[in-house]
């Protein structure tokens, strides 16, 4: 996710393994230093489930209709995130006459880009910036959609937070994005640009959906055990090989 990044090289020489978050972050590191690829190893992030429930239950000052559709973005306010697409789903929600709040939780490094987006949406009384929320979750939880239209993501931590939440996302078909989200299944992948009328056969299958996809949803399983034992397996295969180093190093010796 970051393709200009450069490695010195006595830490490409010298690190055992490189852990990458997604297939997408690890392509990054390969196509530009190849010698590397034995050396990178893809597990995801972490997150603790029982705690993302948990604090999901706190009260949140919102008072949210659920006769209503409802949408959340929690991301960083810049035009890298989407917002322009945001705005192009506003417009079909609107000409459709959708009863829908959306809701925007983030801030932006520079208030002159705040400003510039919260104008693209100032005569659309159904978006709502929020600003920021140390604890999202409780906000998530409530909603219909969460959607994430950025133009690249290296892992989307927020759309694994709110399939823990039970909440189905919509997404932009950003590189790697397959490996979280099956479309029509748990979530609905959109194009990045509107062509030949996607954003509008997407949506109406994401109202169309939508109980269904909560159903799909709720009943997957979120453990993140698997990540603990990929874990477990790579320390458990590192340090018996550096005992084998070891032993072998002895036996020279004598």
């Amino acid at each position: 996710t970051f393709p200009n990044l450069e490695f010195p090289r006595d830490l490409m020489e010298n690190i055992e393994k490189f852990i990458c978050v997604s297939e997408t972050v690890k392509k990054d590191i390969v196509s530009k230093y190849p010698g590397l690829e034995s050396k990178c190893e893809v597990i995801e992030n972490y997150l603790d489930t029982k705690e993302i429930l948990e604090k999901a239950n706190e009260p949140i000052e919102l008072n949210i209709s659920h006769d209503r559709l409802n949408i959340i973005s929690v991301s960083r306010i810049d035009k890298d995130k989407g917002f322009g697409r945001m705005k192009t789903i506003c417009d079909i929600l609107d000409e459709k006459a959708v009863e829908y709040d959306w809701y925007v939780l983030g801030t932006a490094f520079k208030q002159e880009t705040l400003d510039e987006i919260q104008g693209w949406f100032q005569e659309n009384n159904h978006v709502h910036f929020i600003g920021y929320r140390d604890n999202v979750y409780p906000y998530i939880k409530q909603m219909d959609y969460l959607a994430l239209l950025t133009e690249r993501e290296s892992w989307g931590l927020v759309i694994t937070e709110a399939l823990i939440l039970g909440v189905p996302v919509i997404v932009t078909n950003f590189d790697g994005v397959e490996q979280q989200v099956t479309d029509g299944e748990n979530g609905i992948i959109v194009d990045m640009t509107d062509k030949d009328g996607n954003y509008r056969r997407k949506i109406e299958e994401a109202l169309l959906k939508k109980e269904q996809l909560k159903n799909n949803v709720r009943q997957q399983d979120h453990s993140r055990e698997n990540i603990i034992n990929r874990w477990r397996e790579l320390f458990d295969h590192e340090v018996k090989k550096s005992k084998n180093i070891e032993k072998t190093i002895e036996d020279n010796e004598r």
